[in-house]
Formats: structure tokens, sequence, C-alpha cells
């Protein structure tokens, strides 16, 4: 024992020294992890501002674009009068000038097919002078389309027979979004194009820009060194036709990004696979410097990349870690625990302040976009009193503002209103967000409750609510999704419509159905000789005809110019197929009367069967259409269920 003690004693200088360098150890390890999960937690609340921002954003941009088409296709038509007489093979720039200077645009253009292009023969933004379109994607389909005097049907945009307005995006050669719209000429080879810039058009749309967001991160933050919202979708179908250098003129929607790497399409579309909020964390090399990429799910295709510089992160890590060894050496002398309470007084203190400058923040941020209600309270117990109450939606709640400051908040608000303030109340004294809305008198209201702040009284606690109206932000949402889904001439479900309830029929497995492929024989001589208005009156009335035979699943579309598909559910046998379809095609065939003139139209119907001819949407349109077109090619006027034959 003696010897055990003596030893202990000679050793105790390499004791303390081992002890001292796992502390050391520890300490780097800790704080290491307390930095990357600051870092964590700080991107995960910045992906919320962004996705708040960027929803304010789309609903103003939404507004101001269809306002702005609105306009734009008016301006079409006064323009069109002013070029009534004039050869617009001789119209200059000059002349476009004053057109653009007249109708206040940003710039004015005129299209021309060549043989295999169209270009923009000339225009007020004179980069533009020349330029070939081939390459634009559904842009170029949709000017095709046009100029050979037919509707455009590429289901992007908004389309009005020989009127078609773009999707919002980027200008070529320009800064800023612009609204950009089309019109064919009646009876010249050109296209008329008018745009706009509509961040320009109202203030609304640039105090909220989610732009200007990012902007303020990157200036404030010391590690962010790029910030992208990225459209996932647009992604994919760009990636293999632009170059690198123009690919962030079609997928990133904000922000900037440069940092392309050969692994961004895949993680882009893992993340997009995933639930919101979710996150992929990776180390790239990019000219010969470290950083971390962090791909973030937002929501609609949407994923945002940071771009995390790790020189700065080890920088900060390093100055940290030698103020720490520093102290080590005086914290030594007085002890462990009082390290240990200091750095967790520290590390609560820290977190508070950080929490007090996130609800600071979000005050702000609400009372900037001027609530329709706001609601301060105090929960004594099993009590909520009303402190204070304003807005303008207070008189349509039936709330006088005077007369409710200090009464229970159950006498107040209405009985059902009441309810569902309690359970957000309830969630908040948690130090829960709660969000909840409700429905009042035709309006829509979202409803923000919160925890203040607690007062010293344990018992006592303050809350405020957010109530906005949101009703146009819903009508919106409805109108966009229906138009979505629908074609804008017969109102029928349209081709993506078709796609996903044939997928969503394929995923249950569990009935049986075929797929009708119907083209209209003779309907394009009826068009071209009897005028586009009365093939648009007779696609109409066909649509009509065609879903009115629809019973319980069955399920009819219109996929292109004179092209439907019609789902007949839970059919086995051939018998049953011939006798529905032979039924479909006498319907079809019927006369219509059309403004006084009678009209006939055959069609010709391919037919395939799931699951025997395919277990998939793309091969049921390709084999229907293949079965189509065998009618086609023997005559017109009749129908085929697809045979393996016609794969050869």
């Amino acid at each position: 024992m003696k010897r055990f003690k003596d030893q202990f004693r000679d050793n105790i200088l390499v004791i303390m020294t081992i002890f001292i360098m796992l502390i050391i150890v520890l300490t780097i390890k800790t704080f290491d992890y307390m930095i990357t999960n600051q870092q964590d937690d700080d991107i995960q609340q910045l992906s919320g501002f962004i996705m708040n921002s960027i929803e304010n954003s789309v609903s103003a941009e939404d507004l101001i674009q269809n306002y702005l088409v609105e306009i734009l296709e008016n301006v079409t038509y006064q323009v069109e009068e002013d070029l009534s007489g004039v050869e617009l093979s001789t119209i200059d720039v000059n002349f476009l000038e004053e057109i653009k200077s007249r109708y206040k645009l940003s710039e004015v253009a005129l299209f021309r097919k060549l043989e295999n292009d169209i270009i923009i023969e000339t225009s007020t933004a004179e980069h533009e002078i020349g330029l070939s379109t081939k390459d634009w994607g559904f842009w170029y389909d949709a000017f095709s389309q046009l100029l050979d005097d037919k509707e455009v049907t590429v289901g992007k945009g908004i389309s009005k027979g020989r009127f078609w307005a773009g999707p919002r995006s980027l200008a070529y050669g320009q800064d800023g979004y612009y609204i950009f719209t089309y019109y064919k000429l009646e009876n010249q080879p050109y296209l008329l194009n008018l745009y706009v810039d509509d961040m320009n058009a109202f203030g609304l749309v640039k105090k909220n820009d989610p732009n200007a967001l990012l902007k303020n991160i990157l200036d404030e933050s010391e590690f962010i060194h790029e910030i992208a919202v990225i459209n996932v979708e647009a992604w994919n179908d760009r990636f293999t036709e632009e170059k690198r250098a123009h690919l962030q003129d079609f997928t990133v929607e904000y922000g900037a990004y440069s940092a392309f790497t050969a692994h961004d399409t895949y993680y882009l579309n893992k993340i997009n696979s995933m639930g919101l909020n979710s996150s992929i964390k990776k180390s790239v090399t990019i000219e010969g410097k470290e950083y971390t990429k962090i791909y973030k799910k937002l929501r609609n295709d949407q994923a945002i990349i940071f771009l995390i510089d790790d020189s700065d992160k080890e920088y900060l890590k390093r100055r940290m870690i030698w103020i720490i060894l520093g102290g080590l050496l005086l914290i030594c002398i007085t002890g462990f625990f009082m390290v240990f309470s200091y750095t967790k007084s520290y590390s609560e203190l820290l977190k508070l302040e950080r929490k007090r400058l996130k609800i600071a923040n979000e005050y702000r941020h609400t009372v900037q976009i001027l609530p329709s209600i706001i609601l301060r309270l105090v929960k004594n117990r099993d009590n909520i009193i009303v402190k204070h109450c304003e807005g303008k939606a207070l008189s349509e709640l039936g709330i006088d503002a005077s007369s409710a400051h200090d009464k229970l908040l159950e006498e107040v608000l209405p009985k059902d209103y009441y309810k569902l303030a309690v359970e957000g109340i309830s969630q908040a004294c948690k130090n829960r967000e709660y969000i909840f809305e409700h429905s009042f008198n035709k309006k829509v209201y979202e409803n923000k409750v919160q925890l203040i702040a607690d007062i010293s009284d344990e018992h006592i606690q303050e809350i405020i609510i957010f109530a906005n109206d949101i009703t146009r932000i819903r009508e919106s949402e409805d109108k966009a999704k229906y138009l979505a889904y629908h074609d804008n001439l017969t109102d029928l479900p349209n081709r993506l419509c078709l796609k996903e309830r044939v997928e969503a029929l394929i995923k249950e497995m569990d009935r049986h159905f075929i797929m009708c492929f119907i083209d209209l024989d003779g309907f394009k001589e009826i068009n071209d000789t009897a005028g586009h208005d009365v093939g648009d009156k007779l696609l109409k009335a066909m649509a009509d005809r065609i879903s009115g035979l629809a019973d319980n699943d069955d399920f009819a579309a219109r996929i292109g110019g004179d092209e439907f598909a019609y789902i007949f559910m839970d059919i086995d046998s051939d018998s049953q197929i011939k006798e529905k379809v032979d039924n479909l095609s006498k319907i079809i065939a019927a006369p219509f009367t059309i403004d006084g003139q009678s009209y006939s139209l055959t069609s010709s119907i391919g037919v395939s069967r799931f699951p025997k001819d395919a277990l998939s949407y793309n091969e049921l349109i390709k084999k229907s259409d293949l079965a189509m077109y065998e009618i086609k090619d023997n005559g017109k006027d009749g129908f085929k269920i697809f045979t393996s034959e016609e794969m050869v």
C-alpha cells in the first residue's frame, strides 16, 4: 500500500496533466457542439422567416400579376388599333418607343417566325433585337402556337385566344421580374410583345421582397456566404437544356447561387421528397476553399440552399478555443464547478436573449402588416381578461373596443371564436406559438396566439392575439388551384388533372379501368372553314356531352386541341368495353347545332386497359394513343382495343 502511495505521489504531475488535457478536449468538443447547434438553430429560424416572407410576397405578386395581365390585355387591343393601317415591316425602334411612352410600358417588341426559329425582329430593348427564341422551352412552343393562329396550350401562364401572358419571369439582360404578354396580330406574321416590371407596380411587393430579407441576412451573418431559394421542378426541367451561366435565370427564385456542384441535382430532389423543414448537410470544396452546404425543404417544390463558409466558422472556433484555454488556467485555480455554473448561467442568458429578440422581431413584423384585430390579454389562473383591443375588423365581430377593457374574454368574443381562442391561449402558455383560422360573416381570419411575457406572479401570464383578414388569399388559392387543373375553354379537367387522377387509381391497385384516347375526326376542317369561334363552341358542346356520360367514378378530360380522354371504371371484359366505347362513339357522332348550323363529327378512339395492358399512366396513354392511330390509318370513325401488335 505504501509503495502504491509513493508511486501515486511521484506521478501526480502526470496525472494532473492528463486530467487537464482531458478537460481541454472535452471543453473543445463541447464548444464545437454548441457552435454547430447554435448554427443549426439559426438556420432553422432563418428558414422560417424566409418562408413567411416568400408566402407574403407570393400573395402580393399573385394579386399584382392578375391585375397587370388584365391591364396589358386592354393595352394590347389599344396598341393593335394604333398599328391598324401601318406596314409592320417598316416599323422601327422610334415607333415602338412612342408606344412604350404612351402606355407607360417597360419595353415593346415584335416577334417574327423564320424557317426554323422565331426571332425578336425589333424592340425598344436594343440588346434583344435579332435574339433567337428557339431554345426557350415552353415559351417557344407558345410563340409557335400563336403564330399558327392557335390558342396556347403549354399549361403555363394565362391564355385567351390570340393573347397569352407568360408566367412571371426574369427579363433577358435586365434586372427584376416582369409580366410578359404576347398577341398574334390579325392577318400579320408578327407577335406583339408588351411587358412591365411588376416589382415597381406597387410598393407592397418591394416591402415584402424576400430578396431584401436575404440580403439583410447575408450582411449581418458572419458565416453564411450565399442563400438561394431554388425551384426544384424548374431545376430539373432546365438543367440539361441551359448553360450553367444562365441557370439561375430559371431556377433561383430568390437570392443568388454561384456555388454549383455536381451533386446539387441529387440533393435538391432528395430534400424535395422529404417533409417540410427537413435538411441535408454536406461538406464541399469550391476553388480550394472548404464550405458546408445545407439543403432545406420549403413548400411548393421549393428548397433553400445555405452556403456556409467554414473558414469563418473555424476562425471563430479557434478564437473562442484560445479564450477558453486561457480561461481554463485560471478556472483550474478556482475550481471546475465554478466554470460549470458560469457556463450554464451564460447559456441560459443567451437563450433568453435570443427568445426576446425573436419575439420582438415577430412583433415588429406583425405591427408592420397592420393586423385586422389585436387583442392583448392577461390570463390569471382560469380567468382571461381583455386589457387592450383594436383593429378595423372589431366591428364586424360586434366588439366595442371602448367597453371591452378589463372584461372577461368570453364576454367580449362570439362563442365559436372564444372556444378557438382559449385553445390557442392554452398552447401559447406552454411557450408554443399557435395559429388557427376563424371564419365569420363570409370572411376568413388567420389568428396568431403568442405568449409575450410572464408577469412576476407565476399564475399570471400575458398573451397577444393578432388576426389578419386572409379571405382574398384563400379565394386566390382556390381559383389558382382550379385553373391549374382545368381546361380554360371547356372547364373539363386538363392533362395534369387526368395524370394525377389516374396515378392515384393505379396506386390503389384494387380496381380495373380503361383509358379511352379520343381524337375528333373532321374537327380541323370545321375549325378552318367555319372559324375558331364556331370551333370553340363545338368543343364546349362536345365537352358537355362527353362529361354528361360520366356516372359513378367515370372521368372525362380534355388533353389537347381536339383530343379528349375518358376513364371507364370497373370494366373487366372486352364485351363490356365494346358496349361502353360504342355508346361513347354514338354520343360523339350525334349532330350539333351551332349558331343555327348543324355540324357532325366522328371519332377515332384507342383503348388501353389497367392492369392488363400497362401499370403506369404514361404507358396507358402511349398504348391508347397507338390504338387510336391504328383507327386513323384505317379510315377513322371507330375504336380499337390495344393489342401487342401495335408495339411492333
